[in-house]
């Protein structure tokens, strides 16, 4: 059986959220800070391949997962989600131009919606398969995963420059 931590004790987990049904994959989960909402990739209906979806919490139950859309999922592989403190979406996908492979985007939402995906520059990517970035919320520092050199290895990094810029029209 699979363990999970609840009020700082393990338990056992025994059941899938309800959502979790037929043969789809469920998997990379990740929670805001304040455990309120969950980003996963899933290979349920979707743009193609491994979407990401967004589920909130309420009581002890989870709603039914809503597909982040065709502005961050495509026809390929979105995957290894991750939410900083500030609720900004990092993760990876072989489907957005990017350096080749798997690279890392970032988005954040406004108004509901989730802006237009930045992919991040080296040092994060490369031309391997770059996934499963943790940062703060400027992308001044973090860890990451990637298959340089033929070997999955985690990598860290520090930035003079913040990694993410969005400009937005003034009015």
């Amino acid at each position: 059986s699979q363990q999970g931590k609840n009020a700082g004790t393990w338990r056992t987990a025994n059941t899938p959220l309800d959502f979790c049904t037929g043969n789809a994959v469920y998997t990379h989960p990740a929670l805001s800070t304040d455990g309120s909402m969950m980003i996963f990739s899933s290979n349920k209906q979707g743009a193609g391949g491994f979407d990401l979806f967004l589920t909130r919490k309420s009581g002890d139950k989870w709603s039914d997962p809503e597909n982040l859309g065709n502005v961050i999922n495509t026809k390929s592989n979105e995957m290894f989600p991750a939410l900083d403190s500030a609720n900004n979406l990092y993760f990876s996908s072989d489907g957005h131009p990017g350096l080749g492979g798997k690279d890392i985007f970032f988005s954040r939402m406004k108004g509901g919606k989730w802006l237009t995906p930045v992919r991040l520059d080296p040092p994060v990517n490369s031309q391997a398969d770059d996934f499963a970035l943790i940062t703060d919320p400027l992308g001044n520092s973090g860890y990451f995963s990637s298959n340089r050199d033929n070997s999955i290895d985690i990598y860290r990094f520090n930035s003079v420059y913040p990694q993410i810029f969005y400009a937005e029209l003034q009015k």
